[in-house]
């Protein structure tokens, strides 16, 4: 992250393609979705990724991947599907590529229990007009290529990877990494920190899912509210103030 901005930003070097990570603010994300055509990402990606990881004790798991992307880019964003998912941080991917400047949009976040990256190309041309934005699209051949998709999604989850290692060690040692626990829904899984150590479970039957979850809830209490959280809460208070001010009608009182 490049301490010198206001603006959470990661860069990472590389000898195909050097990468730009810019943290989007909601409304700037919401911006850009109205102006953007969504592209394809080979789901076997992740997978291979996920795969090649399996049994070290330093992967990337959910929890971990959650405590790294705040601690890199701040709080997620606050729209997402609460059923299926616990965090999305929205970026603007910046490329440089055959001496061009190429914007993309990345959500980095979790979908149905898995790490996801969805990856749309911001219209600033005109040959992206005529492109249907409510279907995805093949990755554009002679700009970002599908193995130059992949070369980014890796580079990205590598960088995650290290920077989780050092981050999270960090902050058990110093005892800054506050109790959380998440559950995705949809698929019945539980992750978060307890205790001082990670976890992550996977739970088939119904009952005994929700039984966990009000149990680990009741002995570790509700998430603490993001800061963008407590900026809604805060912004709702005061909407509901002014609409509730009798005085706002244009009525007036003389002291």
């Amino acid at each position: 992250m490049d301490n010198h901005t206001a603006r959470p930003h990661c860069a990472i070097p590389g000898k195909h393609l050097p990468i730009e990570l810019w943290r989007l603010s909601d409304q700037e994300n919401d911006e850009f979705e109205e102006r953007s055509i969504r592209i394809n990402v080979d789901d076997m990606i992740m997978l291979r990724l996920e795969l090649n990881d399996r049994g070290n004790p330093d992967r990337l798991t959910l929890a971990k991947l959650f405590v790294t992307l705040e601690a890199l880019f701040g709080p997620s964003a606050s729209l997402l599907d609460a059923r299926k998912q616990t965090f999305t941080i929205p970026c603007l991917l910046h490329i440089r590529k055959h001496d061009q400047d190429l914007p993309y949009r990345l959500q980095i976040q979790d979908y149905r229990g898995d790490p996801d990256f969805r990856l749309s190309r911001i219209i600033d041309h005109e040959r992206f007009l005529n492109l249907d934005q409510h279907y995805s699209h093949p990755p554009i051949a002679d700009e970002l290529s599908a193995e130059d998709i992949e070369y980014c999604i890796c580079a990205i989850w590598h960088h995650l990877t290290i920077s989780s290692n050092k981050i999270c060690a960090e902050k058990i040692a110093n005892q800054t990494l506050p109790t959380f626990i998440h559950h995705i829904d949809s698929h019945h899984i539980i992750y978060g920190f307890a205790d001082g150590n990670f976890f992550e479970h996977e739970i088939d039957d119904y009952d005994e899912y929700h039984s966990t979850v009000d149990a680990l809830l009741a002995q570790y209490g509700p998430p603490a509210p993001t800061a963008t959280q407590r900026l809604q809460t805060t912004q709702a208070m005061i909407q509901t103030i002014i609409t509730s001010n009798p005085q706002t009608n244009g009525e007036h009182h003389d002291r």
